[in-house]
């Protein structure tokens, strides 16, 4: 392969040349241009080394031979030969210099010269024929049929299929029968698909450069195993994690659900971060290397909408990818990448520049798009192969009821909430507040418990986002869409007309009403995405400005007590999220907030806090949202005791924020995922971006 394949790059009649020059070379020499102990090594041999001159190893033969050889075999395909024409000529006056030369020429020169001329023949003929774009191999799909008992799983919960990068092979999550789940493989010359032993609970699969390893997740393990001798080795630790990249350099780098991206050698280390979330942003997934090895593009999943960046491994800086919400692929020149409809893209890119740029076509549609993950089930090779889900569908969520040990006690059946989330139980616990998503636009619903009836209530154009209710459950707040800068007052009916009660340059995000009613406490994020977040203040009375509270607090973890006299909030100030908890006064600003007192409520990290209705008990979780705690509440004096922190059981999957609440009666009341059946697997051999 010439070193542009190798990169990802656009191939053409020139990346042929370069492979002629190899056989070229080779005929001349009896030894291979590139060499190594590894296909990584050969790789690297031919991104970055010259091969040894032809004179050193054969002398006497023709300066304009190895010429012609040095000329194909250049790393740039604007400096090889353009087309099999210029080289038919060049050999020709090679040839006819020859026939005038002395009869002193050696022997194995003039055999060699005549292979040249039989070879510039079939250059001339039968090359130029096969190298004519028109006579590429035709594009050719195919299905990938699971036998009987297997399942393949697609969803955001298990990672897309997987093609070697040498085109040969692929790999996918699948469960048999029993429902254990684990990795099986597939040549693409044979019609089976083969369990991987070892890889039991495999989830996010991706492969090594050479082909030879494939590295997946565990619930809270990086492993990889080997292919041929099928041998699995733990890489590092990992809580939850979402998709990994392998570079030629035995680099991984990997993202996680509440995390930025992390690097860690394939042979095994503790993981260094490469990147870091800020206040306003969930997590960093599905890194892919771009084809320098050198560079990462990866999802920033956020609350306000995820949008795809690319950082170098040398600098933390990330850029924006402008429209790309989903994991990418790069091959050929181009970033493939899925819209929320389920289209799958081709777009030219920018490999010096890192931007997107406008020549774009459509791949395949519908692919499978996993909107709660702001993932696409689908591959890339490097060669053309794509292979991807056939179909369309989110992993869903239902609304649960658990006592305080876990345990399922009520479900919402009557109600469909397949793509919804922060839900909020009204005052009287007979209705439920939640979002709801469709494609890119969000809208705030109210539903009743008792018989599933729902009415929208955000009918502006915008849509709505993260809503609250009123302490006498009449009106709902909410910001205006997922990525508004206005907060929204309206009757929980849905009848009366909106009222914006704030409006401000950056994000709003409501979080509770103060018992009086005549207040809403807010989280504001600047237009900068690494300001830290604040709280503010906003007076429901006619004319009074919303004024700021507090600094230097982390996103969804601001909750008023029933009795509107304490603030509970969420900081990374010690270096971690921690829960925190502060007499709250309407009034006070940035000067005073502090100046009665803070207590720390969690100790090991904690966010996300929820009262329970009584005010005499805390709830919060754990920083990858993986286990739910609470702790009892005194009040004395004026001052708080926080006693008994304890664990209550470890969460189910579940959406990224505001996935939980406290009902009345003290059970907790959440939306969980459930998992979607996967559609039919498809693969498209010999893809070729269109002429244009």
């Amino acid at each position: 392969m010439a070193p542009e394949q190798f990169e990802g790059k656009e191939a053409d009649a020139r990346t042929d040349i370069f492979a002629f020059g190899l056989m070229l070379y080779e005929m001349a020499t009896g030894r291979r241009p590139f060499s190594g102990k590894s296909h990584i090594k050969v790789v690297s041999a031919i991104l970055e080394d010259d091969p040894q001159p032809v004179s050193q190893l054969r002398p006497g033969l023709p300066p304009g031979v190895e010429h012609v050889i040095r000329t194909c075999v250049q790393k740039t395909p604007d400096d090889r030969y353009q087309s099999a024409h210029d080289i038919a000529v060049e050999l020709k006056w090679i040839s006819e210099a020859a026939n005038e030369r002395p009869t002193q020429i050696r022997t194995f020169s003039k055999l060699w010269i005549a292979a040249i001329l039989l070879t510039g023949a079939l250059l001339g003929g039968l090359a130029v024929h096969l190298l004519s774009p028109t006579q590429a191999a035709q594009p050719t799909a195919l299905a990938i049929v699971p036998s009987p008992g297997l399942t393949l799983n697609f969803s955001g919960l298990y990672g897309a299929p997987a093609i070697s990068p040498d085109g040969t092979r692929i790999v996918v999550v699948g469960s048999d029968s029993s429902g254990t789940r684990m990795l099986w493989l597939r040549s693409l010359d044979r019609t089976t698909l083969t369990p991987l032993p070892g890889t039991d609970g495999a989830s996010y699969s991706f492969w090594s450069p050479d082909s030879k390893q494939i590295g997946f997740f565990t619930s809270n393990a990086l492993k990889v195993v080997d292919v041929g001798g099928r041998s699995v080795m733990d890489v590092c630790t990992v809580e939850q994690g979402r998709g990994g990249t392998w570079n030629s350099r035995g680099e991984i780098v990997f993202g996680s659900r509440t995390t930025g991206l992390f690097r860690v050698p394939a042979s095994g280390g503790i993981p260094v971060p490469l990147t870091r979330i800020t206040a306003r942003e969930g997590s960093h997934r599905f890194p892919t290397f771009l084809p320098d090895g050198n560079h990462v593009a990866y999802v920033v999943q956020s609350p306000l909408l995820a949008q795809a960046h690319v950082v170098s491994l040398n600098d933390p800086r990330p850029v924006v990818l402008p429209g790309v919400i989903s994991n990418v692929a790069f091959s050929q020149g181009r970033i493939f990448h899925v819209r929320a409809d389920g289209t799958l893209l081709a777009q030219r890119f920018d490999f010096d520049r890192l931007s997107v740029e406008p020549d774009l076509e459509v791949v395949a549609k519908p692919v499978g798009y996993d909107g709660q993950f702001n993932y696409a089930a689908f591959s890339v090779s490097p060669q053309g192969a794509i292979a991807y889900e056939e179909g369309s569908g989110s992993t869903g969520n239902e609304f649960v009821w658990l006592d305080r040990s876990g345990k399922e006690v009520g479900k919402l059946s009557a109600l469909n909430l397949s793509n919804s989330t922060a839900v909020r139980i009204s005052p009287r616990g007979d209705q439920l507040l939640y979002m709801a998503s469709q494609g890119t636009r969000t809208d705030i619903w109210v539903a009743q418990l008792s018989r599933g009836a729902r009415t929208r209530i955000s009918l502006e154009s915008e849509g709505g986002a993260f809503g609250i209710w009123s302490p006498d459950g009449n009106r709902v707040a909410y910001k205006n869409g997922s990525g508004g800068d206005s907060i929204v007052v309206r009757t929980s009916d849905g009848l009366g007309s909106e009222h914006v009660v704030a409006k401000m340059q950056g994000d709003t995000l409501p979080r509770s009403w103060t018992a009086d009613g005549n207040s809403i406490v807010f989280e504001h994020h600047g237009p900068d995405p690494n300001s830290s977040g604040e709280i503010w203040v906003a007076p429901l009375k006619s004319g009074e400005a919303p004024h700021l509270l507090l600094r230097n607090i982390s996103s969804f973890g601001t909750e008023l007590s029933p009795d509107g006299k304490w603030l509970a909030y969420t900081s990374d100030e010690s270096g971690r999220l921690e829960v925190y908890v502060i007499p709250f006064d309407p009034h006070a600003s940035p000067d005073n907030a502090l100046a009665t007192g803070r207590w720390q409520i969690s100790t090991e990290g904690g966010t996300s806090p929820r009262w329970s209705r009584t005010g005499k008990e805390l709830f919060f979780h754990n920083p990858p949202g993986t286990t739910l705690y609470v702790t009892s509440i005194k009040l004395e004096g004026g001052k708080i005791e926080s006693s008994d922190v304890h664990k209550l059981f470890d969460l189910p999957l579940h959406p990224a924020w505001d996935f939980y609440d406290i009902g009345r009666d003290g059970s907790i009341c959440m939306t969980r995922y459930v998992g979607r059946q996967s559609s039919s697997l498809t693969m498209l051999l010999n893809w070729r971006p269109s002429a244009k």
